[in-house]
């Protein structure tokens, strides 16, 4: 019987290592630190143009969702701060300890044809400041 219990515990240890990879975000991929801010959008719900904001810097990262424009973290209706974390299996991201915010990283950073760094996150284009 405690074998049969031994046995189903490191199968289930080893079934959350494998389905759940997750890393910082800059130990994962560097290009991915930094400050980055979305294309401006109007958002209905705040009734005015919007961007949002990420920060990944070790434990200093941050997410604003929905902040005033040119003015990182100002007034948003979401933020989040602590360190960014990337799940390699499902490419999303959180910032801090709450899961209110999870984020699909559709396009990984790289350098567009303007020479500036992009990416793409739940359908929303970020530019490296």
């Amino acid at each position: 019987m405690k074998t049969s219990i031994y046995v189903f515990i490191g199968l289930m240890i080893g079934w959350l290592s494998i389905g759940c990879q997750v890393q910082q975000m800059e130990n994962y991929n560097e290009d991915f630190r930094g400050e980055w801010a979305s294309s401006i959008h109007f958002s209905p719900s705040v009734g005015d143009s919007i961007q949002n904001y990420l920060t990944v810097d070790g434990n200093n990262s941050g997410l604003g969702i929905a902040c005033k424009v040119d003015c990182p973290f100002c007034d948003c209706l979401i933020t989040q701060s602590g360190r960014a974390k990337i799940n390699t299996n499902t490419k999303t991201i959180q910032v801090g300890g709450t899961v209110s915010q999870i984020l699909t990283v559709e396009e990984e950073p790289f350098i567009n044809t303007n020479g500036v760094w992009e990416m793409t996150l739940e359908g929303q284009r970020y530019f490296k400041n």
